[in-house]
């Protein structure tokens, strides 16, 4: 299994456990798209592509991941690993 495999594998096992929290920005960005949580789940357990940003010192790990959402919209989604082993979205 490749990285970005394993990567993907993990941030759908942290959704699927709850282990997850929304910031109020990724809220308002739903909420201004007429999206719900039940939107965010289904899009990471049927999601297949993303990309990995680092910050200048290769530290500030975050996944853009390209998803769809119920009604088959894509979707991006944002997150990153946070230091509980938890996804910050």
């Amino acid at each position: 299994m490749s990285i970005e495999a394993q990567r993907l594998a993990r941030i759908r096992r942290l959704f699927r456990d709850g282990k997850y929290y929304m910031t109020r920005h990724a809220r308002e960005e739903m909420e201004a798209d007429g999206l719900f949580e039940e939107d965010l789940a289904h899009s990471v357990s049927k999601c297949r592509h993303g990309i990995v940003h680092r910050g200048p010192e290769r530290t500030n790990v975050r996944y853009e991941l390209w998803c769809p959402a119920l009604d088959g919209r894509r979707v991006t989604v944002i997150c990153r690993f946070d230091d509980r082993d938890e996804l910050r979205v």
